[in-house]
């Protein structure tokens, strides 16, 4: 079993100190000090994603970065490459990105400011075709870091192709409890059509709550369980309904 002092010793070299643990959801991130500056190195979670599909994630951050993104930066490891196989993990090295969490899953949002103020398989099936691309898929609370005036994006292992509409979906799902969330889903929508058309969209927020059930029933062991469950279900019975009417 790798430690991070280990890993860091054989494959980053550049790391100048044992990496300090940060925090764990799908995957593991610990900070860690390089000769370049503070730097995230996440183990990614054992049979999560394939290598390929990893190496999709790593691939797209860093032609978002390319395109001017404020998105982590790869850093290579001793041997030139940017994932290093474990015994059955992966893990890679990310530049840190500074700022706050916009907020957290099931808390309010405390920010203020002027960004704030402002059968469904048949019916998907039936509607019109949607704009497809390669898309982030986990644009919740916490992968949205606010430093000052800029917006950085972090978590990118869900990445893929799929529907665009879907990253709005994420983000107004989150937000559903606001008490201003009128005005903040006119705000996102507006900002949005400035750059594409923007289809019916409360279709995409009931697919995007159901799966959130889907991902907390594969994950039995997940610590409250109960209490995520029946949180999941509350909120898709009410994007449901508001769907409907």
């Amino acid at each position: 079993m790798w430690t991070p002092a280990q890993l860091a010793a054989t494959h980053w070299p550049q790391i100048t100190s044992p990496p300090e643990f940060c925090m764990q959801r799908e995957n593991t991130a610990f900070r860690a000090r390089t000769t370049t500056g503070p730097h995230a190195l996440r183990l990614h979670r054992a049979g999560y994603h394939s290598p390929q599909a990893l190496q999709s994630e790593l691939d797209l951050m860093a032609m978002l970065a390319g395109q001017g993104m404020r998105v982590p930066t790869l850093a290579p490891s001793a041997s030139g490459g940017f994932l290093v196989p474990l015994a059955g993990q992966q893990a890679s090295l990310l530049s840190w990105l500074t700022g706050t969490p916009m907020g957290l899953s099931g808390e309010p949002l405390a920010l203020t400011g002027p960004a704030l103020t402002g059968p469904a398989r048949a019916t998907l099936d039936t509607a019109p075709p949607q704009d497809i691309g390669l898309i982030h898929a986990d644009l919740v609370n916490e992968n949205v870091l606010i430093d000052g005036p800029d917006v950085h994006f972090i978590d990118f292992d869900d990445s893929g192709t799929g529907y665009r509409l879907l990253d709005l979906a994420t983000t107004l799902y989150k937000a559903a409890d606001e008490p201003d969330f009128p005005a903040l889903h006119q705000a996102l929508l507006s900002g949005y059509a400035t750059q594409r058309p923007l289809p019916d969209l409360p279709l995409f927020i009931v697919l995007r709550s159901l799966t959130y059930i889907g991902w907390v029933a594969t994950r039995t062991d997940t610590p409250s369980l109960s209490t995520r469950s029946d949180r999941y279900l509350t909120l898709a019975n009410r994007m449901i309904d508001r769907y409907l009417t």
